[in-house]
């Protein structure tokens, strides 16, 4: 890629009229550029009947923009402002618990960094597993190095000491061969060097896992040399440590005789996902940037907990990724505020430089939570998934997936000049079907930074399909509303009772237990009638950190078709406290409230429904009128077909109520649809799990009076406009859209 790109990122995914929007935008080469906003009915860029539809809508920030290239600085660090804590002592010690994870073809790595005085620091790090302290005072600098090469996932305790007069320094290293840590089973090795006389001062900053310098011409704070693992144990004291007492010094809680001679504890088993104290003093508090991971086996984890909660001594340490990213930090360009006549919709702020390349910034306008009026539909948009695809560059992870990614998934259409752009940025980070540099599993992904997969004309693939859904509302001319995840999260069931119909998207995969709550009451207790359109839907346990709302997170447990499994003790999210992995093994399976739940998936081609004898039940009337199709919805543009990708069935162990109605169903997939893992008992020969893969309509009332339709296929939507959206498909969905916004109750069958 030779032109110069631009890109941006908005700091609110979702937005009401009266509040404010801010668009952060670097220009490469910082060419000038324009920005305009649109409002996107048919992100499609080919297929039949689809043609890409945005339209322009006038705004107050449209116009030309001087341009500047802007930086990203991943990796997620820790700053500890230590005042006091090396004033009015002859020696200090300086030492915790390392793991690190990824030791080579890294450059430095930095470990601890502290900033005193007339530019005095000390660092802390290594290079190629070779250890190094550099004590840089007024005279001069003082190098420590130790010849015993760290080890890759094992804990090592390091310690350096120093006087503030000139006089020895002494670097050790202890490798922790086994897991309860017994001294006596310790590789050690030390340095000793003279060095020169090095006073820090009153006011210190440390910072672990990165050396921070001073910023950029953009005023963003530069961040270089970051380590990749765990620290734990940091301990700050006021003398000339022995060896002794620096293993005396890392217990989780050190005796009274050693703690005389600290001023600082740190164990993050302590902290909030945003911060952390000093136990010794909780007015020196350090904070935590870039979201790293918490809730991770520590130093002294055994096997014999394996929640965070409660177990302060077993899970000390934090996880630092060189490639963590939460929020890029670029200055703001411009901002809008949403006027109160701006329609609910999907809009983007599309941005384009002299060159011609552009670039769109999502975000989508729902009503005022105070407005009276609203329409009598809402479209649901999994903004939780989006989120969990975005940046992802799964057809790199072929030798982790253990297939051929691409050649697995050619039903699909790759936005080829999409995934040019993302791979000459990585610093734009990826999603949670990706790996950390050390082959560590991604657990968050945030909004706050380009997403170049979460755009209009992207693969037809989460937001880009659910713009079919759009393109089918206007079609018919419904009034609808746009809500989210992140809303309904918020807002629960209150939010989706302001509405008479709520239709999800085609892949709500990841959703919280707020979520869950809020359909279950919607539909259960409130008379709500709720479509389902999608497949896959309502699968993993999500977490949102209220400290960092533009993220997500997700640990995936050892069960469920995913990316990566969760390490040994780290099932649990440290935004939630929760349990991660499957809706299904925590004991809030789908079927219990959508009536279905994953059952299949795979890419080999779609195919239509064949109908049940629920067809003709009297209560499914008014879902079947006017459909003639034998096999319905045996076309369409994602596959050929509206059952295919991933798709869900009943499962009345699982909770699937006893009188919902099966209409329809797929049979016969073809090869390369496979089961769910979770519903495999043996491996057993793909011949019989063929059987067993198919796709349900299924509809059911509940006792206030609602209803629930799932059509548990992510390709139902690529078939909706077929013959310029005269067909089965289309049919029975407006069929089930009317008389779900109608008054009138459903009543319970006589069972």
């Amino acid at each position: 890629m030779t032109q110069n790109q631009v890109f941006g990122y908005a700091d609110r995914l979702h937005i009401n009229p009266g509040q404010t929007i801010n668009f952060h935008v670097s220009s490469e080469g910082d060419e000038h550029f324009s920005a305009s906003l649109v409002r996107i009915v048919n992100g499609c860029v080919d297929g039949e009947s689809n043609t890409y539809q945005e339209i322009p809508i006038l705004s107050d920030f449209e116009g030309e923009y001087t341009g500047r290239q802007k930086a990203v600085y991943a990796g997620s660090y820790a700053e500890i402002d230590l005042a006091n804590s090396f004033a009015n002592a002859d020696a200090h010690t300086v030492q915790l618990h390392i793991y690190p994870t990824k030791l080579r073809g890294g450059g430095q790595q930095t470990i601890v960094c502290l900033e005193g005085k007339d530019g005095q620091t000390i660092e802390i790090g290594f290079e190629d597993a070779r250890l190094s302290a550099r004590l840089n005072s007024l005279q001069g600098q003082t190098k420590l190095t130790l010849t015993e090469p760290l080890t890759e996932e094992r804990w090592h305790l390091l310690a350096l000491s120093w006087s503030t007069e000139q006089g020895p320094a002494t670097f050790r290293s202890w490798c922790l061969e086994n897991r309860f840590h017994q001294p006596t089973r310790m590789k050690y090795c030390e340095d000793t060097q003279e060095c020169h006389a090095l006073n820090l001062g009153d006011d210190v900053s440390v910072y672990l896992a990165a050396t921070v310098a001073e910023p950029d011409r953009n005023g963003q704070t530069i961040v270089r040399d970051c380590f990749d693992g765990k620290i734990d144990a940091l301990r700050i004291a006021r003398e000339f440590l022995s060896k002794d007492n620096v293993i005396a010094a890392a217990d989780f809680a050190p005796n009274q005789s050693i703690q005389a001679s600290l001023s600082g504890i740190f164990n993050f088993s302590t902290s909030t996902t945003v911060s952390f104290y000093n136990e010794l003093s909780h007015e020196q508090k350090g904070t935590f940037v870039n979201l790293p991971l918490l809730g991770v086996r520590g130093v002294r984890w055994d096997g014999s907990v394996h929640n965070f909660d409660g177990a302060t001594d077993h899970y000390s340490a934090v996880y630092f990724h060189s490639d963590d990213l939460y929020d890029c930090g670029w200055s703001r360009d411009f901002s809008f505020e949403i006027p109160d006549d701006l329609k609910s919709g999907y809009y983007a702020t599309k941005i384009a430089n002299g060159e011609g390349e552009t670039d769109y910034i999502p975000f989508f306008v729902s009503p005022r939570a105070s407005a009276k009026k609203r329409a009598p539909i809402a479209l649901w948009l999994p903004t939780m998934t989006y989120l969990a695809y975005s940046n992802d560059r799964m057809a790199d992870n072929s030798e982790k997936y253990g297939f051929d990614v691409a050649g697995w998934n050619d039903q699909i259409e790759p936005d080829m000049e999409g995934y040019a752009k993302l791979l000459a940025h990585p610093e734009f980070g990826s999603s949670i079907y990706d790996y950390h540099e050390d082959g560590c599993g991604r657990h968050f992904s945030s909004w706050l930074r380009p997403i170049v997969n979460m755009r209009p004309k992207s693969s037809l693939w989460g937001m880009t399909a659910d713009t079919l859904i759009i393109s089918w509302l206007e079609h018919f001319g419904f009034d609808y509303d746009i809500i989210t995840d992140h809303m309904v999260h918020e807002e629960g069931a209150e939010l989706l009772n302001k509405y008479a119909t709520v239709i999800s998207g085609n892949h709500p995969e990841y959703v919280s237990s707020e979520i869950l709550d809020a359909v279950s009451t919607y539909t259960n207790d409130l008379g709500g009638r709720f479509i389902y359109m999608g497949g896959n839907g309502y699968y993993w346990v999500t977490g949102v950190d209220s400290n960092y709302p533009a993220a997500v997170e997700v640990r995936r447990g050892v069960g469920g078709s995913g990316a990566w499994f969760s390490y040994p003790g780290e099932h649990y999210l440290q935004s939630t406290g929760q349990l991660g992995g499957l809706w299904r093994h925590v004991g809030r399976p789908p079927q219990e409230i959508f009536g279905v739940g994953t059952r299949g998936m795979g890419f080999p081609g779609s195919i239509g429904f064949t109908r049940n004898p629920e067809w003709d039940d009297p209560r499914a009337e008014f879902l079947t009128k006017g459909i003639t199709e034998e096999c319905l919805g045996d076309y369409g543009i994602m596959g050929n077909g509206a059952a295919g990708e991933e798709i869900d069935a009943v499962d009345y162990e699982l909770g699937t109520p006893t009188h919902a109605l099966v209409i329809a169903s797929s049979q016969n997939h073809p090869r390369g649809m496979m089961i769910a893992r979770e519903d495999l008992r043996f491996v057993i020969p793909d011949e019989w799990v063929h059987s067993q893969v198919r796709a349900d309509i299924t509809f059911f009332e509940t006792a206030s009076g609602g209803a629930v339709l799932s059509l548990s296929s992510m390709t139902w939507c690529g078939s909706l406009s077929h013959n310029n959206f005269n067909n089965g498909i289309s049919q029975l969905t407006e069929n089930a859209v009317r008389r779900f916004s109608k008054p009138e109750p459903f009543r319970l069958p006589s069972i």
